[in-house]
């Protein structure tokens, strides 16, 4: 059984090398915190 969290957006990365699929990481994202990728300070 798969349950899922009201309104809590579940952030999966993952990586594929053409024939096999690696989860990397699974967890779930606090909205609050994110910061896009356009938004980061680069260095």
């Amino acid at each position: 059984m798969f349950m899922m969290r009201k309104n809590k957006p579940l952030y999966v990365s993952c990586a594929f090398d053409g024939e096999i699929v690696y989860i990397l990481t699974v967890h779930w994202m606090d909205p609050n915190k994110w910061i896009t990728p356009w938004k980061r300070k680069r260095k």
